[in-house]
């Protein structure tokens, strides 16, 4: 797929060192289209053919802040056949009070979010028609008749996640993400998971649930953002300005203009570097992405929400999520307040500024929230979920409590109520969708074995347990996921008297001789295996 950057030689203005941003761009990929067009955002009309001549099917468009209505650039990009969705349209950053005019932080910082971009549409190369809803208007806009006609006459397309049936285990029996979708548009169709185009809304609560990763949503599903916050947050020098994330849901990016906008006015006083990523919903965020991005080095994170109520932005999840990451990082020995949630509608303008103001003042305080090195940080980069992070950390910091118990919290704590009354059926195993569950062989005997780590807190063995002597709760035990499995019970295997072929557990073999009669004549048969049985009760019937 071929991709284009194409950018306004305006942002010359706004501070930015354009040549040295094109030449990293080459370096980051020579295959890359990299355009830049003189007086671009005032212009743009009449450049729409000549960037038809390159058949860009992807495009990274950076306007200065001239364009008042940078949606319309969009509109007309439609004219060379590309859809909405595969246009990423990227402002500058704010020139800060007292910046230089020609600032290094400045095209640092812009380089950064138009590599972020570029990844975002590269990702779009991995798009199937599943991904595609089709839309006969764009939502949201106001429309001409002209417009009217012409979408009538060429679909729209909104980009939704599909389900990777490839990755997906709803074969055995997994079933996490359909009560997450607040549509209802997950369904369990003919033995396979599958979304609902019709219902789906795009809103990605249900990509943090998937124990596999199964559900792609590009460019947001989880290891692209992981790709993409790794990016943004690369390593820079000992003078290099603290970063904060800002991550903001696409309907609250209005508040988020030029000029005198809501929330705008301390971005550009404060000294930190600001970093924003604009995602369909704050709800494809978890615990993982923003530990890891304050431990590549991000002073803090500030969680701009919309206003819409019915976005998964408002939804419960997110909440329980949001407040079990500040009670894992104060349990980490990190403040609590490096985590800033903001609603766009939340009281007047000059209150939303000032709660901004104040948590980016308080983070003109704080140190770096874990050891930097370039070690750590490798080892860092090469996690892809909470625990492999976690036990990274747990290398160089201490944790002040012991466990944490939360609603949000994504693992689970398993327990026996009696190690005696498991039977070892094996059925928590097969039903386990993430493996947390096995049944191990040693020393002549079966060891039921729980791995914290693994654990997502799916309730699934509880239900399935036929002697109910299962526990769970949501929590995450610190020493627990350093050591690794735990055996939750151990167990005798019983041999066959005449061949010593293994039969089963004791306990199983147990119970069911309690269900039998003393005086079945059959009980004895119990102590010997399959074969050894059926040659027993063919050997009896030959003496009748």
């Amino acid at each position: 797929m071929k991709v284009g950057v194409i950018l306004c030689s305006c942002v010359r203005r706004e501070g930015i060192l354009l040549e040295e941003v094109i030449n990293t761009l080459q370096k980051y990929d020579s295959a890359l289209q990299v355009i830049s067009i003189q007086d671009l955002c005032t212009t743009f009309p009449e450049q729409v053919k000549r960037l038809a001549i390159w058949e860009l099917r992807t495009v990274v468009l950076s306007h200065c802040c001239q364009e008042k209505n940078p949606s319309s650039f969009a509109s007309l990009l439609g004219q060379m056949g590309l859809q909405p969705f595969s246009v990423e349209l990227l402002a500058p950053p704010l020139r800060k009070v007292g910046q230089f005019p020609q600032s290094q932080e400045l095209t640092e910082t812009f380089t950064r979010l138009t590599l972020a971009a570029t990844m975002r549409a590269k990702a779009r190369a991995g798009l199937t028609p599943d991904h595609l809803k089709s839309t006969p208007l764009p939502g949201g806009q106001a429309i001409s008749r002209r417009d009217l006609l012409f979408s009538l006459l060429h679909r729209h397309y909104e980009l939704i996640p599909a389900v990777d049936a490839s990755s997906c285990i709803a074969s055995t029996g997994c079933r996490l993400c359909l009560p997450s979708c607040p549509e209802g548009a997950i369904l369990f169709q003919e033995e396979r998971v599958m979304i609902k185009k019709e219902s789906c809304t795009g809103c990605g609560l249900c990509l943090p649930i998937c124990p596999q990763q199964a559900i792609l949503f590009p460019p947001f599903s989880p290891k692209e953002l992981d790709a993409q916050l790794a990016l943004l947050l690369g390593g820079g020098g000992k003078e290099a300005a603290k970063k904060v994330l800002l991550l903001a849901c696409q309907r609250a990016t209005p508040h988020l203009g030029e000029g005198s906008e809501r929330g705008i006015a301390p971005l550009a006083a404060s000294p930190l570097q600001i970093l924003d990523l604009r995602l369909p919903s704050l709800a494809l965020l978890s615990p993982f992405l923003l530990l890891k991005a304050l431990s590549l080095g991000a002073t803090g994170i500030t969680l701009f929400r919309c206003t819409a109520q019915t976005c998964a932005c408002h939804n419960p999840r997110f909440q329980d999520m949001l407040h079990f990451s500040e009670a894992l990082l104060v349990a980490l020995g990190v403040e609590g307040a490096r985590l800033c949630s903001l609603d766009a509608g939340e009281g007047s303008e000059g209150a939303l500024s000032r709660k901004l103001q104040i948590f980016l003042e308080t983070l003109e305080q704080f140190s770096p929230p874990f050891p930097q090195g370039e070690p750590l940080r490798e080892a860092i980069l090469a996690t892809s979920d909470l625990s492999s992070l976690l036990k990274v950390l747990l290398g160089s910091v201490s944790p002040r409590h012991a466990r944490l118990v939360e609603k949000g919290v994504p693992l689970g704590l398993l327990a026996l109520q009696g190690p005696s009354f498991c039977t070892f059926c094996g059925i928590c195993p097969s039903v386990c969708p993430t493996q947390a569950l096995t049944i191990e062989e040693e020393g002549g005997e079966y060891n039921l074995n729980f791995a914290h780590a693994l654990c997502v807190a799916c309730g699934e063995c509880v239900r399935q347990c036929p002697e109910q002597v299962l526990n769970l709760e949501r929590g995450l035990d610190f020493a627990l996921l350093q050591k690794g499995p735990l055996s939750l019970t151990k167990d005798e295997i019983i041999y066959c008297r005449e061949c010593k072929e293994e039969i089963a557990p004791a306990r199983m073999l147990a119970k069911v001789q309690n269900k039998l009669s003393e005086k079945n004549s059959q009980q004895d048969l119990l102590a010997l295996c399959a074969t050894c049985r059926l040659k027993k009760s063919l050997h009896r019937l030959a003496k009748l």
